[in-house]
C-alpha cells in the first residue's frame, strides 16, 4: 500500500490540470490547457505542453515545482515527468503515462529513493469532481529505499504493483475515493532500532508471495484540498508564505474534516518475517484500519489476523515453539482526542516564518488539546491468541495516559496446565524456568470455570493492580516454595 500510495501521489499533481476547458482551436486548446496546467502548476518553466497528434505532450519539472517547500525540509529531486493529455468528449482529460523517473524526496522525517523499472498508467481527469474520477496501472518491479536517520532504514522490492481507483461525487467538491491494488512477489529488509539507547539496530526481512488491499475515503474535500495546493503554488517562497500566512490557516481550517471516514483492507499471502532471533511465517496476515477525519469524538480502530503462524528453527529453545500463536486476532479502538481542537490551537501557534513552524512549547500545548482528559481510552475488542497448547482471550478498557493505564480487562486462558507439564518435561533453561514460575504465579490468581478455563478480571488504577478482587504485590514470587523437577 505505501509502494502504491508514492507512486499515485507522485502523479496525482496531474488532476490539477482538469480546469473546466471547452475544444476550440487546437492553438487555443492549447492554450488553455497550458494556463490550466499553470495555474495548478506554476510558472511556464515548471510545465510545457507541446501537440502530439491529437493530443498533447507535457512535461513538468518536479524539481521546480516542489522547489518552494525545500526551506521547510520537503525537497523532491527528478528529471521531468512526461505523460500524454488529450481531452475526450465529455471535457474530461485522459492523461497516459508510460514512465517514471527516479525519485528523491526528503521531508524533515525520512528521505526516500524510488525507482520504477516500468509503468504503464492512464488517468481519467474530470473538472466536476475535481479529482481523479479513475486511474489504472500496472508498474513493474517497483524499488524504494528509506532512510529515518541511521536506526531505521528500509529496502523494498515488488515485483509487479497493479491499481486501480475510481472517484464519484458526493456533493460539490467533495468525493468519495475507492483504491486496489495487488503485488507481489514483495520482499523488505529493514534495520530498525527496538528502543532507544540500543547498540546497534537490528535486521528484519519481510517477504510476501502476494499482497493486496483496498482503501475508501468518504466525505474527501478535493476542492478545498485542491483550494490549498493552487494556494501554495500562488505564493513559492517561505517570504510569501509567513506574509500571508493567515489566508493559508483559513484554507486549512475551511479543508476540515478533511475526510469524513476512510477504511483500509489490507492481505498478505504466504507471509516469512525472519529476526535474528528467529522466523515467523504465517500463511496469511490481515489488517484492517478504520479512522474518523479531523472530527470530535474520532475513533481509530484496527484488526490484526494471522493464520496458521509458526516459528522455524532458530537460537530460540524448543519449548518456545508451544508459546508462539498460530492463530492470532486483535482488536482495538482508540478513541478519546480531539483533533479539531488540536488542529486549531496548532494553526492559532503556528508561524511559517520560523523554523521549526511550531515551537516546542506549541507542541506541548497542541498534545494537551488532543487529549483533554489526559489520556487516551484503548478498548480492547475480543482478541484472542492459540498456540498449540494456550488458548487465550482478552478484552476490556485502558485509559492510557504517559504514566501508568488505568482500567480493567478480563483474560480467559485454556491449556496453562498442559503447557506447564510440557516445559517441564523439556530441556530446561533460566528463561523456561522463569516463564514457568510466572505461569504458575499468575495460575494461581485465576478463578476457574466449569470447563477448566482460568479467569482474570484485572483492573488497573492509582491504588495499583487487583486480580479477581487480590491486590497484585509483584509479578514474580520472592521466594518459590517449590522445586521444579
Amino acid at each position: 500500500m505505501k509502494r502504491k500510495s508514492k507512486i499515485l501521489a507522485a502523479t496525482m499533481i496531474l488532476a490539477c490540470g482538469a480546469a473546466p476547458l471547452r475544444a476550440q482551436t487546437s492553438a487555443e486548446d492549447a492554450q488553455k490547457l497550458q494556463a490550466a496546467y499553470e495555474t495548478y502548476l506554476g510558472k511556464p518553466d515548471v510545465i510545457a505542453l507541446t501537440p502530439d497528434g491529437d493530443a498533447y505532450r507535457a512535461q513538468l519539472d518536479l524539481k521546480k515545482l516542489f522547489a518552494p517547500f525545500n526551506v521547510y525540509g520537503f525537497s523532491l529531486d527528478a528529471a521531468p515527468m512526461t505523460w500524454t493529455v488529450k481531452r475526450q468528449a465529455d471535457g474530461s482529460l485522459l492523461e497516459t503515462i508510460d514512465q517514471m523517473p527516479d525519485l528523491h524526496w526528503r521531508t524533515p522525517l525520512e528521505s526516500a529513493d524510488l525507482h520504477v523499472e516500468s509503468l504503464h498508467a492512464t488517468y481519467i481527469l474530470d473538472a466536476a469532481l475535481p479529482w481523479l474520477r479513475e486511474s489504472q496501472g500496472t508498474a513493474g518491479k517497483v524499488i524504494e529505499d528509506a532512510s529515518a536517520g541511521a536506526t531505521q532504514q528500509t529496502h523494498t522490492e515488488a515485483a509487479q504493483v497493479e491499481f486501480r481507483q475510481t472517484a464519484t461525487a458526493e456533493a460539490p467538491g467533495v468525493v468519495t475515493s475507492i483504491e486496489q491494488y495487488q503485488s507481489g512477489p514483495v520482499h523488505q529488509h529493514g534495520m530498525i532500532a527496538l528502543a532507544a539507547g540500543e547498540p546497534s539496530p537490528i535486521g528484519i526481512t519481510i517477504d510476501a508471495a502476494k499482497c493486496g488491499g483496498t482503501r475508501k475515503t468518504t466525505g474527501l474535500q478535493a476542492q478545498k484540498l485542491l483550494d490549498i495546493w493552487t494556494w501554495l503554488v500562488a505564493h513559492p517562497s517561505r517570504e510569501t508564505i509567513a506574509a500571508h500566512q493567515d489566508e493559508l490557516k483559513e484554507l486549512i481550517r475551511k479543508a476540515s474534516p478533511v475526510f469524513a471516514h476512510a477504511d483500509r483492507a489490507s492481505a498478505w499471502q504466504d507471509v516469512k518475517i525472519a529476526t535474528p532471533y528467529g522466523t515467523l511465517v504465517a500463511a496469511k496476515a490481515d489488517l484492517d484500519i478504520a479512522a474518523d477525519g479531523i472530527i470530535r469524538d474520532g475513533t481509530v480502530h484496527a484488526q490484526l489476523a494471522l493464520h496458521d503462524a509458526s516459528l522455524s528453527k532458530a537460537s530460540l529453545p524448543a519449548w518456545v515453539g508451544n508459546l508462539v500463536p498460530k492463530e492470532v486476532s486483535l482488536d482495538a479502538t482508540l478513541s478519546g482526542y480531539d483533533a479539531p481542537k488540536a488542529m486549531d490551537v496548532a494553526l492559532n501557534a503556528a508561524n511559517f516564518a520560523a523554523q521549526p513552524v511550531l515551537s516546542p512549547d506549541a507542541q506541548t500545548q497542541v498534545w494537551k488539546a488532543l487529549v483533554p482528559g489526559g489520556h487516551l481510552q484503548l478498548v480492547l475488542g475480543p482478541s484472542h491468541l492459540k498456540s498449540s497448547l494456550l488458548d487465550v482471550e482478552i478484552e476490556g478498557t485502558l485509559n492510557v495516559t504517559a504514566g501508568p493505564p488505568d482500567g480493567a480487562l478480563v483474560v480467559k486462558a485454556k491449556g496453562v496446565a498442559d503447557l506447564l507439564k510440557a516445559m517441564s518435561a523439556g530441556p530446561q533453561d533460566h528463561l523456561a524456568q522463569q516463564i514457568m514460575l510466572g505461569l504458575i504465579f499468575v495460575k494461581g490468581y485465576a478463578q476457574t470455570q466449569g470447563d477448566g478455563t482460568l479467569v482474570w478480571h484485572v483492573a488497573f488504577g492509582t491504588a495499583g493492580v487487583t486480580v479477581n478482587g487480590n491486590r497484585l504485590k509483584s509479578l514474580t514470587p520472592a521466594a518459590p516454595r517449590f522445586q521444579l523437577k
